[in-house]
């Protein structure tokens, strides 16, 4: 799997430069078309990653704050790339609504953990 992925990077990248050097003006395309290939390449890992995660919190006894802070992580990398193929494609202001959306998605990921603290604050205050 791993060579695939290093040989169709290495493919597109080659092909890219001599497609530039050819007067190829959609570089650009090419590039996130591959990018595409590569992370549905990935996909199957990826998944097989995180269920692993989440089984060995199950079984370490892993709080649900702990999962919380995991699944945070892997929408960061999601939202991550799709940031930076969105600004490959030289889209700076859909990239800007993506991280936008990504960090309303992780806020609501970890709002019932801020307000169970919020309450624990409170209660103590009294």
């Amino acid at each position: 799997m791993s060579l695939r992925i290093c040989f169709v990077g290495i493919l597109v990248s080659a092909l890219a430069a001599l497609l530039s050097e050819l007067g190829f003006r959609q570089k650009r395309l090419l590039v996130t078309l591959s990018l595409v290939i590569l992370l549905s390449m990935l996909a199957d890992g990826i998944g097989k990653l995180f269920s692993s995660v989440l089984s060995i919190t199950d079984s370490a006894g892993i709080s649900d704050a702990a999962k919380c802070a995991a699944k945070a992580v892997g929408l960061g990398y999601v939202f991550g790339f799709t940031g930076e193929i969105c600004e490959e494609l030289g889209e700076r202001g859909i990239a800007n609504a993506v991280a936008i959306g990504a960090r309303v998605e992780i806020f609501l990921l970890v709002l019932p953990y801020f307000e169970k603290t919020v309450r624990l604050g409170v209660e103590l205050l009294k």
